[in-house]
């Protein structure tokens, strides 16, 4: 900070511009802001944190196919499945937090689609079978051994239908990278990213139905409404008849049937977002540790929709005597059963992003050999620079101190009468917490009306102000922060009571269509209450009033039991129900036009007037 000159300068030019302004407290404040700025880009500028690097992730949470099946029974779901991705990525810093990442990652994506249109066992007691049928076209029962061949209409029905889906992606993102490092050392911080991605399908994207965990978990049920007896339905659940004809019910229809195939989708154009933290490792490798989510902005269902299964012209050849056999099933993302297919996956994700490049060296400094002559003429110098710049900060403590004792922020004003403008000596003025009700402090106005609070800390706070013979005054202060003192100046006037005058409780609530007090009233309420505390003669009329919706009679009834709730609880907390009276006005005094919802929320008002002082 100094040196000998060989000039004889008696003090570097901070020292002489700090002593010069040691008794400024304003002055030396903006010095210490100006020094503080000048230094601040060339301590960002010197950390090794900008330039380029490589990352290597992987991550490993959900993913799958967003979409909703329709059309059978009712509405299917669609449940995400374990995912993962990995990915070699590329980012550029061109300020130490600020930068664009980009790269390549692979993405694996699995989803169970879900139907249950519901058939049972044995439906022929009752009557017709139970659960929705899926209808493939009429055919005609060739091997029927009695009689002429009948024509039936084949029928399909399903029951805890599930079925797998499964794809892999080649991703690519454009990402904007925010990212800070803590302390003095730098090497932990987070790391915070926003853009897009390209998704796009490779290898095979598949579907297959997924087989019952046992025989009793029916899946698919196959079965012909015969044309010349209505009655007659040949294979459905629990029929003894249905064994030849391809009729019947199975828990396994991938082992039986093999049902699957290639999903045809495109790509996805997606919102990617990533959070996480940067733990460092050394000075060209970092850890990170966060968390990702993905959305598909486009629907990637490929193609035309097709039929969610089709059968051949004949279907008992097809059938050759096995359950379903010769049906083609075409999977939910194929076929008529969805219209909208998103991509979505989220989870967690650990990598390393490694600097690349050369690291920046940081030479220490070294002070110059020659700094001054071993003479006694700079050796007495440099004594009485020191002994002065320790005085200077010895002077600074002393004033730091002294500003310790100041109030940091106050509140302060006078308490005048609104009309004289008169002084009200004795005012008791109140600070609370708005949040929380917590008092903070309670102070009296003096002879000149004038007061003052110190405050902690910043936020908001509620300040009462009561006086004997006036009506309270209450108001919201909100105080921001700020590295300056604060002083918040207040000149409260409070109005006189009057006998017969009117006053609206504007903080008063009523559940809706009832007399029942809202929690957050309770602060009027008190506020009433120390009013009468205040003035022990004076006595009161509490009156409810609506606006015209509904009977006049509803409306009288309801405002005075309003009032009568507002009394009531004047009474419980001490006040002598002796000094006060309820009346309900219902909509007989509107106080504006109830022809607008603002009008009529001014008309729902409780009030209180003075009778007697």
């Amino acid at each position: 900070m100094f040196v000998v000159l060989r000039n004889k300068v008696e003090y570097p030019l901070l020292v002489k511009e700090m002593v010069s302004m040691k008794n400024n407290k304003q002055q030396m404040r903006k010095l210490v802001f100006t020094i503080a700025v000048l230094m601040f880009p060339f301590m960002i500028l010197r950390q090794n944190y900008s330039g380029s690097f490589l990352t290597v992730a992987g991550g490993a949470g959900f993913g799958g196919f967003q979409y909703t099946p329709k059309g059978i029974s009712s509405d299917g779901t669609n449940k995400d499945k374990f995912g993962w991705n990995a990915k070699v990525g590329y980012s550029y810093y061109f300020t130490p937090h600020w930068g664009l990442h980009t790269g390549v990652g692979m993405s694996y994506y699995r989803t169970i689609g879900k139907y249950n249109t519901g058939f049972v066992e044995n439906p022929y007691k009752g009557g017709e079978p139970r659960g929705e049928y899926y209808t493939l076209g009429k055919h005609i029962d060739d091997d029927w051994v009695v009689g002429a061949p009948k024509n039936y209409e084949l029928r399909v029905r399903l029951a805890n239908w599930e079925e797998e889906q499964k794809s892999y992606f080649i991703e690519v993102p454009l990402m904007l990278m925010f990212k800070h490092k803590f302390g003095e050392t730098q090497r932990h911080g987070f790391y915070f990213g926003l853009g897009a991605k390209l998704q796009i399908p490779i290898i095979k994207s598949v579907f297959s139905v997924l087989d019952g965990e046992n025989e009793k978990d029916l899946r698919l049920n196959v079965s012909g409404k015969y044309d010349d007896d209505p009655t007659l339905d040949m294979g459905s659940p629990g029929d003894p008849n249905a064994a030849g004809h391809g009729f019947g019910s199975i828990h396994n229809p991938y082992d039986a049937l093999k049902w699957g195939g290639d999903l045809s989708l495109k790509m996805s154009i997606a919102g990617t977002a990533e959070l996480g933290f940067l733990f460092g490792l050394s000075k060209r490798v970092d850890l990170m540790v966060g968390g990702y989510f993905d959305y598909g902005f486009n629907n990637i269902k490929k193609g035309d929709d097709k039929n969610f299964l089709e059968s051949p012209s004949q279907y008992h050849p097809a059938a050759n005597g096995n359950i379903g056999n010769g049906i083609t099933y075409n999977g939910m993302i194929n076929s008529d059963r969805t219209d909208k297919v998103n991509l979505m996956a989220y989870g967690g994700r650990l990598g390393l992003q490694i600097k690349l490049g050369k690291l920046e060296k940081e030479e220490p400094y070294v002070l110059p050999a020659n700094l001054f002559d071993d003479d006694d003429d700079d050796m007495e110098l440099l004594r009485q620079q020191l002994e002065e710049i320790r005085k200077l900060i010895q002077e600074l403590l002393l004033l730091l101190e002294e500003e310790e004792e100041e109030d940091f922020i106050s509140i302060q004003g006078y308490v005048l009468d609104s009309e004289t403008k008169e002084p009200l000596a004795g005012a008791v003025i109140e600070l609370a917490d708005a949040r929380t009700g917590k008092l903070i402090s309670i102070v009296h106005a003096d002879e000149t009306g004038a007061f003052k609070i110190p405050v902690e800390e910043f936020g908001r706070y509620t300040l009462e102000v009561r006086k004997e013979g006036y009506l309270y005054s209450s108001e919201e202060i909100v105080i921001p922060s700020s590295t300056e003192n604060q002083v918040i100046t207040k000149t409260v006037l409070l109005d006189k009571i009057k006998v017969n005058q009117a006053i609206i409780l504007k903080n008063i609530f009523f559940d809706t269509g009832k007399s029942t007090l809202k929690p957050e009233s309770m602060t009027e309420i008190e506020r009433v209450y120390k009013l009468m505390i205040d003035n022990p003669t004076m006595e009161i009329e509490i009156s409810g009033h609506t606006d015209n919706v509904g009977s006049a009679a509803t409306n009288k009834t309801l405002s005075l039991n309003r009032a009568s709730v507002v009394v009531k609880t004047l009474v419980s907390k001490g006040i002598d129900p002796s000094r006060m009276t309820s009346a309900g006005y219902g909509f007989d005094k509107p106080i504006a036009p109830n022809t607008t919802a603002d009008g009529r929320s001014q008309n729902r008002r409780t009030e209180f007037k003075v009778t007697k002082m």
